[in-house]
């Protein structure tokens, strides 16, 4: 087992800065968001002290993981989605085809890591891992009741956590028809909110999706005026 290194005060903690390859950008969301799972879900903040033991290596390159056979036809899809982690006794190092990959790579490293009396271990092991199906889609009926923008937020970033890439959202009345202002209901989300939803779930590789009913389920829409 890799356990994570302390700073100073014996506190567990992570490197402050990570190692990149020059094909990751500074602001890619797979550095991001392992320093902010890492934090919200298991208090180990950024900022260990030089010297610290444990050191996490974000590489991408195309064709460096190859994934074997899959149910799904789009090859491409779903090679960029594609990653290997290989965790040693000082090290992890995370290589991924695309940023994607990359991506779910850091996820399942979060996934990895268990707590045993109070310090953190991850497990000594290589994985190989790509998708079956490139899309992986759910559902989220917002018509009963409504939720905020930040809860919806939330939603989405559980969702990709979890390696799902659609979040179809079910909108009836909770939308700001122009053309149809008499079916909106109190209290519902303006089109410039859904796009920062929208631009917010792309940032995680996570495509938001308006569900709107066929006609048999619009009957509600008979009540209004």
């Amino acid at each position: 087992m890799l356990q994570l290194s302390k700073d100073q005060n014996g506190t567990p903690s992570v490197p402050r800065v990570l190692r990149r390859d020059v094909s990751v950008a500074e602001g890619d969301v797979a550095v991001e968001a392992l320093a902010q799972e890492l934090e919200s879900r298991f208090g180990l903040r950024s900022g260990a002290t030089a010297g610290a033991a444990t050191v996490v290596r974000l590489e991408m390159k195309a064709g460096s993981v190859i994934p074997g056979e899959t149910a799904d036809s789009d090859k491409q899809a779903i090679a960029d989605q594609a990653y290997r982690i290989e965790i040693g006794e000082t090290n992890v190092v995370i290589v991924a085809n695309a940023p994607e990959g990359l991506f779910y790579g850091v996820e399942t490293l979060v996934q990895l890591l268990r707590t045993r009396r109070g310090a953190y271990y991850l497990p000594l092991c290589r994985i190989a891992d790509w998708p079956d199906l490139h899309l992986r889609h759910i559902y989220w009926d917002d018509a009963h009741p409504l939720d905020r923008l930040p809860e919806l937020k939330r939603a989405v970033r559980q969702a990709a956590f979890f390696k799902i890439n659609g979040f179809a959202l079910k909108l009836e009345g909770h939308f700001q028809f122009r053309s149809a202002p008499a079916v909106v209901e109190p209290y519902a989300l303006s089109p410039a909110e859904y796009q920062e939803l929208t631009d917010y779930g792309l940032r995680y590789h996570v495509q938001v999706i308006p569900y709107l009913d066929g006609p048999a389920h619009i009957a509600f829409y008979l009540e209004a005026p």
